[in-house]
């Protein structure tokens, strides 16, 4: 008989809000895995089990002692379990982060049209843009930056600051954490925008014909702030 392959802890890789499409992208990567034997997927009950619905047998797997090893453990530990005491009272006592993120709204011809971004396994579009870096030296170059990793080797105006607001991203859904974003506008000047990074595909739409339901939930926000900022410009 051939053995049983563990799949262990396979936690959910908050890297697709859809449980079905994330569901259906795990078992694509144990399928190419070839395994010999069938295969069992351990994970949290909440946060795996109950969100996966793919074609192998999921069961919960709660941490215990054992998980706890003296190899996780400092020398110098005075005690074991209280080290494992102070690691989680440190975890719950972590101060909620704010991170900060940069969003761009490309536009051409005069402000009638907008670049958006679509990510894989996404139905709807979004605005460039990503999380700041600790080399960034301003919003404005972070903002700049991701546009260049994001669409390609283009040519942009001068960015124009149009504000910020908290984002509902599903990512922190659950936690104290949370993103805030700056929001920004330029005109593009030369080059063709090409999908490059975590970004599948970018599309020209004429912002006569958006509404918000063309954008992700997280992005909705931002279409307001551009809306108002469109009707001044066109």
């Amino acid at each position: 008989m051939k053995p049983t392959a563990i799949i262990s802890r396979f936690m959910k890789c908050r890297t697709c809000p859809d449980d079905r499409i994330w569901s259906q992208e795990i078992d694509r990567r144990i399928i190419a895995l070839r395994l010999e034997g069938p295969a069992t997927l351990y994970g949290s009950q909440e946060e795996f089990v109950d969100r996966y619905s793919g074609r192998f047998p999921a069961v919960a797997l709660d941490a215990s002692e054992a998980d706890f090893t003296e190899e996780m453990i400092p020398a110098d530990a005075a005690s074991p379990r209280d080290f494992r005491a102070g690691v989680l009272y440190a975890t719950f006592r972590r101060y909620p982060t704010v991170y900060p993120t940069v969003d761009i709204a490309v536009f051409r011809t005069g402000y009638r049209e907008i670049l958006l971004a679509r990510k894989e396994n996404e139905t709807k579009y979004r605005l460039p843009g990503g999380f700041t870096d600790p080399s960034d030296d301003s919003f404005e170059m972070a903002a700049l930056r991701e546009l260049g990793e994001e669409c390609g080797n283009i040519d942009v105006a001068e960015l124009t600051y149009l504000g910020s607001c908290r984002i509902d991203d599903w990512r922190y859904h659950g936690s104290s954490d949370t993103i805030m974003t700056h929001l920004y506008a330029c005109i593009l000047v030369d080059g063709e925008p090409v999908a490059s990074d975590d970004v599948a595909e970018l599309r020209w739409f004429e912002m006569e014909k958006l509404n918000a339901g063309h954008f992700v939930p997280e992005h909705q926000p931002l279409f307001e702030m551009l809306e108002e900022f469109w009707q001044e410009e066109r």
